[in-house]
């Protein structure tokens, strides 16, 4: 306990420092910015990762896979909140020690075994600080599943084939996945709502395939219509991850996985 401790502080200190330099930024106008700017807004820098939402669980901190997302979202518009997220996020799994969810470890161009993507999740909590909790989904080898079922396990899945030089399989993969006209239906939306996290996964596995998508403004037109406009709301900036067949969100709340992955979408 006594190392866990001294490994918290070491966290705490260096993002405390890392966030102070980062969150001085003045943000630009637009769309992504407005992203980046809801993602900075929910960084702790005393626990040195982004919370899950502003209302629905705003104690609790992902590292697999907000933080990662996030980590990978701000990279090039804050670089040092993005390094100091990655240090948080090894220190953290060291402390639990877990590894990371190798699923969204082909979003960085890494290539990872395919029976990955045909395990579920667990979701221990890690450590509680001051009553936040840092949590991560870690991959339980035990419980598999049908991954071709559903549409982001087929795309990370795409993307992986992509990555390891196999394009007719990336290709292949992709072909599997059905845009009906509002969003993508797999196993999961069986009760006609969608996933905007899932529109983001496509559009970023089809420009890692090279396939051009007909509908693509349509998907980002629609994307972007899930995103929090109102200045005056604490989610303003954040994206709403689960919508209706006529585009309205199904939640009160936006949150950081999904803003991180349409920030890489969008980048």
């Amino acid at each position: 306990m006594k190392e866990k401790m001294k490994a918290v502080r070491y966290v705490l200190l260096v993002s405390i420092m890392v966030g102070l330099l980062g969150l001085s930024a003045c943000r630009p106008s637009g769309a992504t910015q407005r992203m980046e700017s809801f993602l900075l807004t929910g960084y702790d820098p005393y626990i040195g990762l982004v919370r899950e939402s502003p209302n629905a669980n705003p104690n609790v901190y992902w590292l697999c896979s907000d933080n990662y997302l996030a980590s990978l979202a701000l990279e090039k518009a804050e670089p040092k909140i993005a390094e100091a997220i990655t240090q948080s996020i090894a220190i953290y799994q060291a402390i639990g020690q877990i590894g990371p969810l190798a699923k969204w470890k082909v979003l960085s161009g890494e290539v990872v075994p395919e029976a990955v993507f045909a395990m579920d999740v667990k979701k221990p909590t890690i450590i509680t600080i001051e009553g936040n909790e840092v949590r991560s989904e870690v991959t339980d080898s035990a419980r598999p599943m049908l991954w071709k079922e559903y549409a982001d396990l087929l795309l990370l899945a795409s993307i992986n084939a992509f990555n390891r030089g196999d394009i007719v399989e990336a290709r292949n993969l992709f072909g599997n996945v059905t845009f009906d006209g509002t969003g993508l239906t797999d196993a999961a939306n069986k009760q006609g709502n969608y996933s905007t996290y899932k529109l983001a996964l496509y559009l970023i596995a089809a420009e890692k395939v090279g396939i051009d998508i007909p509908a693509k403004k349509e998907i980002m037109n629609r994307i972007l219509s899930l995103q929090e406009n109102d200045p005056t709301s604490n989610r303003y900036g954040g994206v709403y991850t689960d919508y209706d067949s006529n585009g309205k969100p199904l939640t009160s709340d936006t949150n950081t996985e999904t803003t991180s992955l349409v920030l890489l979408a969008l980048h």
